[in-house]
């Protein structure tokens, strides 16, 4: 059955997810799915629409409220281009996705692309109102999608989600797409390549990467590295390798031919899926783990390795020395056979052509539409609530105000110190009324939907 499918993620640019829904867009078109995509204009916008996804730019706001206005353009969107099916990908889309499928009836997907727990945490801590609402995504979900299995087992113990509703399907890879970059270009050994956002998530693991090259060079003086990849941590890699000396290092920034510029290389360094991406285009792959090095993908680890999507951290460290002495002793023919045999595991069980997903309509759970209309009351009285809390700021402004002129009151001006002091009062009890009454009853009423204890 030909569907119409919206993908909403916060950026077409660089990054894990990026190339994921890249992936994913890909092959659903070839299956002869209409595609939308929801996302902030990026770099990976005109290949996407090359191949046929309408790409739609909009920015999903990282805030502590629902997104009313929002929610309801993309409600226009679904009617618009009669959308199926909706597959949800970060965290920033919920608050105006989740509840735009919900009282537009239509299922969504939930993608967990998390390979740590620190997600969570910083959401939860940051903005409370994820501490509500997650578990509530999680359970309105036609399914959810972990890319690991310690993502599932993460979402099963943090939000009590039945297991029969999480599938893990590993991050896969359009081998139609590197199959017709491979060439046969021989191993020299001593062109590096190190893939990563320059972000400080991914910062022990890119300085492993560097300080690994420069112990690689000592013993094989002509290697070359190039490091593809821009953040904000790039002038700090940069000071760090004119600071130490090191040579045959060049910044490349970012680009949307990453397997183009893997294609011209000996041996890639990074995380995640560069893993993969390097494997699928026959190298060999060093994982430099976010924590300490993990060292090469061999065919005796790479099952174990994909398991946590190449992030390394199911693998044990392995000492820099002996990873370059492997690598210096492989013969020809023994890389040769590594990166086939990677090749052709990763062909078979990472391939995106056979780890896809679209909702089978007979599955489908609708949300009961109590639940809903509650959903709907609440995010209606956020207008209200962001009033209050602006005439809050306002009222806390005064008051400030206030206080500062009692500072510059003559002593024996009791007169005007107790009227301004009678002002200071009257506010400050405006300002509580408003804190104990309607934002309080607020924040019940939301954590019991939200909890399912109404």
């Amino acid at each position: 059955m030909k569907k119409n499918v919206l993908i909403c993620l916060e950026k077409l640019d660089i990054g894990g997810v990026e190339t994921f829904v890249l992936n994913q867009a890909s092959v659903l078109i070839s299956k002869g799915h209409n595609v939308v995509i929801l996302a902030k204009h990026g770099c990976y916008t005109e290949k996407l629409e090359q191949k046929g996804v309408i790409c739609i730019d909009f920015e999903f706001d990282l805030r502590n409220t629902f997104c009313p206005e929002k929610i309801k353009k993309i409600e226009e969107i679904i009617k618009e281009y009669n959308i199926n099916e909706v597959h949800i990908n970060q965290f920033p889309c919920i608050l105006s996705a989740m509840p735009a499928c919900l009282f537009s009836g239509i299922p969504y997907i939930a993608y967990s692309h998390n390979t740590t727990d620190d997600a969570y945490q910083w959401f939860e801590s940051t903005f409370n109102i994820y501490g509500h609402i997650l578990g509530f995504y999680f359970e309105n979900a036609y399914k959810i999608i972990a890319i690991t299995q310690h993502a599932k087992d993460e979402v099963i113990k943090r939000f009590e989600i039945n297991e029969k509703n999480i599938e893990v399907i590993n991050n896969s890879i359009n081998f139609e797409e590197t199959d017709m970059l491979i060439n046969k270009k021989v191993n020299e050994k001593k062109h590096l390549l190190l893939i990563s956002r320059l972000a400080n998530e991914k910062k022990e693991a890119i300085y492993n990467g560097i300080n690994f090259f420069n112990s690689y060079k000592r013993k094989l003086p002509d290697a070359t590295l190039s490091i593809l990849g821009s953040g904000p941590l790039q002038s700090e890699l940069e000071e760090y390798v004119k600071n130490n000396n090191l040579q045959g290092i060049e910044f490349k920034g970012a680009s949307t031919k990453v397997l183009e510029t893997i294609n011209e290389e000996d041996i890639i360094l990074g995380l995640d899926r560069c893993i993969l991406e390097a494997i699928s285009m026959k190298k060999l792959a060093i994982i430099i783990g976010y924590k300490e090095i993990k060292g090469l993908v061999i065919p005796n680890n790479i099952e174990l390795a994909s398991q946590d999507n190449f992030s390394g951290n199911n693998l044990l460290s392995q000492e820099t020395e002996n990873i370059i002495e492997s690598l210096l002793n492989y013969t020809d023919e023994e890389i040769e056979d590594i990166i086939n045999q990677n090749y052709d595991f990763a062909k078979k069980y990472l391939n995106a052509f056979s780890n896809y997903n679209v909702i089978n309509v007979e599955e489908i759970t609708k949300t009961p539409i109590g639940t809903i209309n509650l959903l709907k009351y609440l995010i209606s009285k956020q207008e209200e609530i962001n009033s209050e809390e602006h005439k809050i700021k306002e009222m806390q402004e005064q008051i400030n105000k206030i206080e500062n002129e009692l500072l510059n009151i003559e002593k024996d001006d009791k007169k005007e110190n107790k009227i301004k002091s009678e002002r200071i009062i009257a506010l400050e009890k405006e300002l509580k009324d408003i804190y104990s009454s309607k934002r309080w009853r607020y924040t019940e009423k939301l954590s019991k939907i939200l909890h399912k204890k109404f």
